[in-house]
């Protein structure tokens, strides 16, 4: 690991405390690197609002680099919520592998959340201990993001259940284009806490790095002819992750009162 990598994993594995961004800016600064500058100014300008002066000095650098050291909803080093389950550390390397597997060019925010934590879950239930002293959450199911290798394109099923007969369609959005044009542009990243609907990322034309949710438990063509003709639900992962929230603490909750542990569910991506 280089000495800039680990200065990164340091302010990622270290949400809310300065001190490994301050002691990063100053060996940046004791290189003459501009990134030292954009480092010091970054908290402030995300917590003051003020943007436009960390774009400014964010001219010419690395849009990656950008985005994993800085916070929602500009990049992407989440420190307002939990991110649990991470996966194994990836490379660049290993990214463009995974790029050239499926043909996709992941957007700079996306690659620098797969190098800062390979995936995981934000919790969207919050945590309660039970009279046996048990800590656990009303329903373990969150906002699931894919590790690397599990990123994927979406298949159409060969049965043609995914798309809609005409006389089905009738009442829906327009079809703008075709179902397969627009899964083209879009990969399989992840899904809500309601296990069906799949985060889809643009890769490619006006979707890149855009954001949308689609019901995949019916015809994936309803879901498209939404996406097609309604705002996206986030413009970049960076702005997806800034609206999530943690769901804190509920408190003591007799264990007799939560849903038994097969309806809380689990936690794997059901890819």
């Amino acid at each position: 690991m280089s000495e800039d990598e680990a200065f990164i994993r340091a302010i990622v594995d270290s949400p809310g405390d300065d001190t490994p961004r301050l002691v990063y800016a100053d060996w940046l600064d004791d290189r003459a690197d501009p990134r030292g500058p954009y480092l010091r100014a970054e908290r402030e300008a995300v917590e003051t609002g003020d943007i436009a002066r960390l774009r400014e000095l964010a001219a010419g650098l690395d849009p990656v680099w950008i985005a994993r050291v800085s916070m929602p909803p500009v990049g992407v080093c989440v420190e307002h919520v939990e991110l649990e389950r991470r996966g194994p550390t990836v490379s660049r390397a290993d990214i463009a592998a995974i790029e050239s597997t499926i043909s996709a060019s992941f957007p700079p925010d996306y690659v620098a959340f797969l190098l800062n934590y390979n995936g995981g879950e934000v919790p969207a239930f919050p945590r309660v201990q039970t009279a046996e002293g048990e800590i656990t959450r009303v329903f373990e199911s969150g906002w699931v993001f894919a590790s690397c290798g599990q990123v994927k394109r979406y298949q159409l099923r060969p049965d043609g259940f995914d798309l809609l007969s005409g006389q089905g369609a009738g009442h829906l959005l327009p079809l703008i284009e075709p179902v397969e044009s627009w899964l083209t542009r879009h990969v399989v990243i992840g899904r809500g806490p309601d296990v069906i609907d799949w985060m889809f990322l643009g890769v490619d034309g006006a979707d890149r790095g855009k954001l949308h949710f689609l019901d995949t438990s019916t015809e994936i063509e309803a879901g498209v002819r939404h996406a097609m003709n309604k705002p996206p639900r986030a413009t970049s992962l960076a702005e997806f992750l800034a609206s999530l929230s943690d769901p804190g603490w509920l408190g003591l909750v007799p264990g007799n009162e939560l849903p038994p542990a097969e309806i809380r569910g689990g936690n794997e991506i059901p890819f």
